[in-house]
């Protein structure tokens, strides 16, 4: 190995503690950046439970509508026993068309939910791998 004079050893140690200040300013901003991504993330994340928890109270409040609409009818039946069964008319339309906006708000949650947690499910690896 050759000899190293105390002026090199001197630049060495310069160049090096140069260079770790460079390395810590740059480890201090990407931590910066991380949190920043964090508080996004965790943000999204809220939102998007936020949906599924607005989306589950519509299904329980659409169900309980149903339930008491398929009561009501039993009840009109038992109430025209022998009788032509009357037609419900509007009541059962509204129920419908809000089966079909259930239905397409369904399939579009569920478009996004995968896509999201693919999305995520990447994110998770890539930041998991060694570095």
């Amino acid at each position: 190995m050759a000899s190293v004079t105390h002026t090199q050893a001197h630049q060495d140690h310069t160049r090096w503690k140069n260079e770790a200040a460079m390395w810590r300013d740059d480890a201090q901003q990407w931590r910066k950046e991380h949190e920043a991504a964090l508080l996004a993330l965790n943000e999204a994340l809220a939102s998007h439970d936020s949906a599924l928890g607005d989306h589950l109270q519509s299904i329980d409040l659409h169900e309980k509508n149903v339930n008491a609409a398929e009561h009501s009818i039993a009840e009109r039946e038992r109430s025209l026993a022998g009788a032509d069964r009357v037609p419900i008319g509007d009541p059962h339309t509204r129920e419908s068309e809000k089966q079909d906006q259930l239905r397409d708000a369904h399939e579009r949650i569920k478009r996004h939910h995968y896509a999201a947690m693919a999305k995520l499910g990447v994110l998770v690896n890539a930041i998991g791998a060694e570095m």
